[in-house]
């Protein structure tokens, strides 16, 4: 069967920023403005989190607010989700993405598990658990939820902003997995996406992930494309040295 999905991501969410007060190369003051970022401590100050040369690197990730509406690509398998599961599947995420917004960890993450049982094709509901794994530091899980939304977002067509920003989230946490390659390859696709409504975050990402890998006049390009394109992006300003 089919039917429309309409889903909803939270605001964005990020990390401490390096500095308020950054200077260019030509010396002058960036003063960093109102951002869609909201600060998140990296989860645990684990090891897995330190960047180069010992410091804790700083993530970014940018999720839309506004929902989207999409057609399912649902088959008329029988096995499949209803059209009224799929309904409060969405409804269970907007729950979800509110109880976050909130704090409300274990609210949200309980909503979350009736949406992906109600549809376990929910991309978003995926890419949010996702993140939410990602703050608590549950890294493998982080990983196979939002692999898992990226890998249904494809599956069904949907090539918008939404899976720029899933790759983005990804991309990410094989970072913290010190999966630098692989977190490169991601987060470039993210950075090239025309229908990114955030690049220069995923710009900033990859130039972490290509500084981890030691490809550091790589990392170099994508920081200055970063900045190039938002010169307010203070941690661009900062990485750069």
């Amino acid at each position: 069967m089919s039917s429309e999905r309409s889903r909803a991501l939270p605001r964005s969410v990020g990390a401490p920023t390096a500095a308020a007060d950054t200077r260019d190369p030509a010396g002058r003051r960036v003063v960093c403005g109102e951002s869609r970022l909201t600060p998140l401590r990296a989860p645990g100050r684990s090891p897995a989190f330190k960047g180069a040369r010992g410091r804790t690197p700083s993530f970014f990730v940018f999720l839309l607010l506004a929902p989207l509406t999409v057609s399912s690509l649902l088959g008329c398998g029988v096995h499949g989700p209803s059209s009224d599961d799929i309904e409060r599947s969405r409804r269970e995420l907007e729950l979800a993405a509110a109880l976050h917004e909130e704090q409300n960890i274990p609210g949200a993450i309980g909503h979350l598990r009736e949406a992906l049982e109600l549809d376990p094709e929910n991309a978003e509901a995926h890419v949010l658990l996702g993140i939410i794994q990602f703050q608590r530091a549950n890294h493998p899980s982080a990983e196979e939820h939002t692999r898992r939304g990226v890998e249904l977002l494809v599956e069904h067509g949907r090539r918008g902003a939404t899976l720029a920003e899933a790759r983005n989230v990804l991309g990410l946490v094989l970072i913290a997995r010190e999966e630098y390659d692989e977190a490169a390859e991601v987060l470039e696709a993210s950075a090239l996406d025309e229908m990114n409504t955030a690049p220069h975050l995923a710009w900033g990402n990859l130039g972490l992930a290509r500084l981890e890998a030691g490809r550091a006049p790589e990392a170099v390009e994508a920081l200055e494309t970063a900045v190039r394109m938002q010169p307010r992006f203070c941690v661009g300003w900062y990485r750069l040295g």
